[in-house]
Formats: structure tokens, C-alpha cells, sequence
């Protein structure tokens, strides 16, 4: 307090609150964890309520396997099946095999985990049979000292003065029946008689490794026949058999498709299609991910656009779809300390959909090497000058094919910024240092590739037109005004200009044969590009 408040016998004026300072930039953008959703929106709703439905009415006692690949969403409808199957008379289970992977018998965690689910019930009947189950479970662990091999995948190890205290009288002879007894009067008293019934999930066996998946899969076989008891397990078909070929080898008889007949009644395979809505799936992603307002207004404005428009390419793989929206919030943080209110969201979205694409990936790889070139033949490819070539028909270095019609349209409307951007340097991660400070090298490969293209618009005609020989004595004219470098760039230069003397000629000539003359005009100017690229690099590496 001022000394002259205190004189007075004044109160100092209590603190004003102030706003909460906006978030600056993207601070507090959150990454969508890999979880499935509690709103499945990939048509899952109808195979969920189908899988429900045979569980429920069907006697307890079989396994469903659920099959897909990695990101395909198995644990997602998993998730739907439980979330439908409610009531006192069933019990579900989730089991995470993963996290268990090293344990020895994965029955014993299996069975704690039903324990507790049972406990969760808080009701007699549901207490009475916890305690039924962990008598089982201790049953199948009598003793640690002697380990006898049971089943595949499955030990018991039993001590030797209680396995003779257990031949006394009229019991059973062997442990392992003993246990498996117990455990079929555990699971007897859980259903009442038909009553009800036990719904156990198998997840994450595609995590583990593929041994230890078919170990797992061999140990719960001892669970799979106990009336009462239904598994459902979701599995990549190529886990299982890629354990198969480390077990029985290479040349076994034996396939994935023979050996899950053995352990699934109903087998069950999502389609392969990916993500056949994505604006439901991406509903799904904005209702469960906890975004603020700043970044759902982000996503709807940006994100939202960028895969509908990727997804009408082809659809895509919800995992990876995620990680692709995981990047992207992680660029954006990134590249806001670089550029601030500069930063533009839509090129950050654009070069990651193009790396997501498999069929893009390549004219990705030479935007990033090569942008100063390759940003202006996209974007000239995506609108042509008046009776140019139509978008399509654009061949880039280094790919053998045109660039396909869809990556065209995603440029032409989504993704236009990424054509329009004065300067891509500073959104380019990982860039080959390929930009040289002699401006004159983007220039004169721009030259030759549009060149490349006339020829091949004019390789039927008998006369070279004309507008092609000046743009190649326009390309010779900009390389000989160059400067003679020093060193190793010396013999380089000379060797453009030479190429591109040669170029002038074969179109000054006159050739009866119109194919032959075609041919060595395209490898004259890939020859071209080719010393243009070393002299980029080499002028990089120098200067």
C-alpha cells in the first residue's frame, strides 16, 4: 500500500480481474487421439446392431472374430457392439491383449479382468460368481514350482507335494481339469442357466507381436467352449498369418484363413473401402476430440474442405486421417512462430494431403525438392492458357505418368493457395537445397518443360511451328548470357549451352522421318533438365 494511503488509514482498491488474454495463435490447438469413437459414423451402426442382436439371441457359447487392417476400425464397432449390450443379464468384458503380452498365461489376467467386471455389477448374483471366478483362477495356479506344459500357449506350474495332496481321495488327477472345472462352475454361475451370459473383447492382438498374437489366441481357446461365454477378438488376418510362416515356417500347409475357421464361428470383415463418409467421420472426430472454439472454427474452415475434397479422391484410412490432423496441428504451432498472421492453414493442409495421397506422393516429392519449377507448371496444368493443353495432360520430370485428374481439381479449388503463394520456402519441412540465388536456373527448367510440351502437342505435324524454335532460341539466348563460372560449374555451363544448341538445330533441320525427330528433340530436352538440376546443385553446394 502507498505510504500515504497508510497515513490516512485508507484500504488499498482491490485487484481488477482482467480478461483472459486470447490464446495467441494456435495456442491450446489439441491433437485427436488414437480412440475409437463413442459416435461411430463409417456406417459401423448397422453392423454393430446386427452383431448385437446375433450375441443376444444366440446360445453363449462361441467366438466372433472381427478382421481388418491396421486403422480400419475394428475397435471402433467393438466399441458400438458393447456400448449395445446392456442389462443385468450380461456381463462385458474388455480385454486389451497388449498390455498383457508378457504375461505367461494370459488366461490368469483374462480372468482377473472378468473379476472385476463382475464386481462392477453390484449385484448377489454378480458377487457370488467373482468369487467363483478367482477360486478358479488360483485353482489353475496351485503351485509355482514344477512347469508342465498343458496346452499350447498355456503353462501350469504346480508344486509337487500339492500335486500328491491333489491325487488323494476321489478328485481330480490333474490340475489343469480341476482348475478348468472350476472355472466351467464359475462361468455356470454367471449365466443362471442360460440366463445370462459373458461378452468378453479381445483388442489390441494386432499390437503384440505375431508369435505372441497366435500364443494368445491358443491360450483363450481354453475359454471358448465354456457355455455362457461369447468372445468377440479383433485381428489383422495378416498377423495371424505372418505368425503362422515364424512358427510352422514357409512351406507349411497351413494358411491364416484355415486356422481362424478352427477358432471363429462367425467370422466377420469390414470392408475394405476406408472411409466411405467422411463428413460423418469427421462429425464424429469434432464431437469427441474436445476441441475449443478457435479450433473448431479451424476445422470447419480449413480442415473440413481440405479432406472432403481428398476423400472424393479415394477414401482414406481413419488412422491415418487422424495423423494427418495431428501433423497439421503440429505444423500450424511450428510455423506460427516463423510467420505469425502470414501463415497460411490451407497451404499446411494442402502439402500434407498431397504426402497422403499415394498417387500425389510423387508430384509432392518434386513440389519439395524443386518448388521454384514445379509450382508454376502445376499451376499453369491446373489453368491452362487459351488453347493450351488441357489439365491432365501435364508430365512432370521424374514421373512417368500425367498428373492425375484428381490432384488437379484438389489444386484447382482446396488447395489453390499452395499454387498462388509468392514464396513456398518457409512451409517446406524438409527441403533439398535446390534453391540457387541465380534465379535465371528456375527459369530456363521452366522453359525447357513447356518446350517438352509444344513438341509433344506438335509431334504429328510435318513443320516444326514456329512459336517452339523461338522459345528455344529464347532458352539459348537466357543460357549464354550467363556468366562463365569457375571450377566444376564451368564444364556444366558449358555443357547447357551446348545442349541447348542442339536443341535449335534439330528443330532448324528438316527430318522426312516426323517420329525420329520427336524422339531426339524429348531427349535432347530431358538431357537438358538433367545438366540444369546438376548445375542447381552444384551452384547451391558453392555458393
Amino acid at each position: 500500500m502507498p505510504e500515504w494511503l497508510h497515513r490516512r488509514g485508507a484500504r488499498a482498491p482491490a485487484p481488477v480481474a482482467l480478461p483472459a488474454a486470447e490464446p495467441e495463435g494456435y495456442a491450446g490447438f489439441k491433437v485427436v487421439l488414437d480412440e475409437p469413437s463413442p459416435a461411430p459414423a463409417l456406417g459401423f451402426d448397422g453392423f454393430a446392431e446386427a452383431l448385437a442382436e446375433l450375441i443376444t439371441c444366440s446360445r453363449a457359447a462361441f467366438a466372433a472374430g472381427i478382421f481388418g487392417s491396421w486403422g480400419s476400425g475394428k475397435t471402433t464397432l467393438m466399441r458400438a457392439v458393447q456400448g449395445r449390450l446392456v442389462g443385468d443379464d450380461v456381463v462385458t468384458v474388455w480385454f486389451n491383449a497388449w498390455r498383457y503380452e508378457k504375461e505367461p498365461d494370459l488366461i490368469i489376467p483374462l480372468l482377473d479382468v472378468l473379476r472385476d467386471a463382475l464386481r462392477a455389477k453390484d449385484r448377489a448374483w454378480a458377487r457370488d460368481a467373482a468369487i467363483a471366478v478367482g477360486r478358479a483362477g488360483r485353482a489353475l495356479l496351485a503351485g509355482l514350482k514344477l512347469s508342465v506344459g498343458a496346452i499350447p500357449g498355456f503353462r501350469i506350474d504346480v508344486e509337487p507335494g500339492k500335486m500328491l495332496e491333489s491325487l488323494r481321495g476321489n478328485g481330480p488327477l490333474s490340475l489343469y481339469h480341476a482348475g478348468y472345472v472350476k472355472l466351467q462352475q464359475a462361468i455356470a454361475r454367471i449365466s443362471g442357466g442360460g440366463a445370462r451370459r459373458v461378452v468378453i473383447f479381445v483388442d489390441d492382438l494386432d499390437r503384440c507381436l505375431p508369435e505372441t498374437a497366435l500364443e494368445l489366441l491358443e491360450s483363450m481357446k481354453v475359454l471358448f467352449a465354456v457355455p455362457g461365454c461369447v468372445f468377440v477378438a479383433a485381428l489383422d488376418q495378416e498377423v495371424v498369418q505372418t505368425a503362422i510362416t515364424i512358427k510352422y515356417g514357409a512351406d507349411s500347409e497351413i494358411s491364416a484363413a484355415d486356422y481362424i475357421k478352427k477358432i471363429f464361428q462367425v467370422p466377420f470383415t469390414l470392408p475394405q473401402d476406408g472411409i466411405s463418409d467422411m463428413h460423418g467421420y469427421l462429425n464424429a472426430v469434432e464431437a469427441s476430440a474436445g476441441f475449443g472454439a478457435a479450433q473448431r472454427a479451424d476445422f470447419r474452415d480449413h480442415v473440413r474442405p481440405h479432406l472432403a475434397q481428398l476423400a472424393a479422391a479415394g477414401p482414406g484410412n481413419q488412422r491415418e486421417v487422424k495423423r494427418l490432423i495431428n501433423s497439421y496441428v503440429l505444423q500450424l504451432k511450428v510455423m506460427w512462430l516463423k510467420l505469425g498472421d502470414e501463415l497460411d492453414p490451407d497451404i499446411v493442409l494442402a502439402l500434407l494431403c498431397m504426402q497422403f495421397r499415394l498417387d500425389w506422393q510423387p508430384y509432392h516429392d518434386r513440389l519439395i525438392a524443386e518448388p521454384q519449377v514445379i509450382q508454376p507448371l502445376l499451376r499453369d496444368a491446373v489453368q491452362p492458357a487459351a488453347g493450351g493443353q488441357p489439365p491432365g495432360a501435364l508430365w512432370l520430370p521424374g514421373v512417368a505418368m500425367p498428373v492425375p485428374p484428381s490432384l488437379l481439381d484438389y489444386l484447382g479449388k482446396a488447395a489453390w493457395p499452395l499454387l498462388h503463394s509468392a514464396d513456398l520456402r518457409p512451409y517446406l519441412a524438409v527441403t533439398r537445397s535446390t534453391w540457387s540465388a541465380e534465379p535465371w536456373i528456375p527459369q530456363a527448367r521452366i522453359m525447357a518443360f513447356q518446350m517438352r510440351r509444344s513438341a509433344d502437342e506438335a509431334q504429328d505435324g510435318a513443320t516444326v511451328p514456329e512459336s517452339l524454335l523461338r522459345d528455344a532460341q529464347d532458352l539459348l539466348d537466357l543460357i549464354a548470357r550467363r556468366r562463365e563460372p569457375v571450377g566444376s560449374l564451368r564444364s556444366i555451363r558449358r555443357d547447357l549451352e551446348g545442349t541447348a544448341r542442339q536443341i535449335v538445330a534439330a528443330l532448324s533441320e528438316s527430318s522426312p522421318n516426323i517420329e525420329a525427330r520427336h524422339a531426339r528433340l524429348t531427349a535432347l530436352l530431358d538431357r537438358l533438365d538433367t545438366v540444369l538440376r546438376d548445375y542447381q546443385q552444384f551452384a547451391a553446394a558453392s555458393g
